[in-house]
């Protein structure tokens, strides 16, 4: 399963799916569809709902004659599982990103991690040093592009005013 994306303005609808795939029947005026969000498919995250009950996760998009959206992994639902719900009737389905998928900031705006010396063997361990290494590969890449980009300045300033 690739990286799921949130696509923006999207919302179809789906005919009688049950616990089945989405056949999507096109987005209403004003939205856009997933098809024309997403045209070679992918991963995608999504809500589902009915009016009575709902439905979220992360699903496969398949484009061609008939859009569908196949329910790869369900993250919830209102009956508090994660199972596929039977939908019996037109469905309402959209793209969205998931509470527990956003990252909590502090109330000043910032984002927190836990540095290597906080980390525990607690479950959640793995995840922080794996973040903290990936953050300190940004942060390499990012000195890499600001040195980069000086260098081109200056060479850019010098050929400029024909110091060369």
């Amino acid at each position: 399963m690739s990286t799921p994306k949130v696509l923006d303005l999207v919302l179809e609808t789906s005919t009688n799916p049950g616990t089945g795939a989405f056949v999507l029947n096109g987005a209403p005026t004003g939205r856009r569809s997933f098809a024309t969000a997403l045209a070679e498919g992918g991963d995608v995250y999504y809500y589902a709902e009915d009016g009575s009950q709902a439905e979220w996760g992360v699903g496969a998009l398949e484009v061609g004659a008939v859009n569908t959206l196949t329910r790869q992994t369900i993250l919830g639902n209102t009956s508090a599982g994660r199972n596929p719900l039977n939908f019996t009737t037109e469905v309402r389905v959209y793209s969205g990103l998931p509470g527990d998928r956003i990252a909590p900031l502090n109330a000043d705006g910032t984002l927190s991690l836990a540095s290597p010396a906080e980390e525990d063997d607690s479950e959640t361990a793995p995840t922080t040093k794996w973040t903290r290494k990936r953050l300190d590969a940004l942060e390499a890449t990012v000195r890499q592009l600001v040195e980069t980009l000086k260098a081109d300045s200056a060479a850019a300033y010098v050929k400029k005013a024909g110091m060369r």
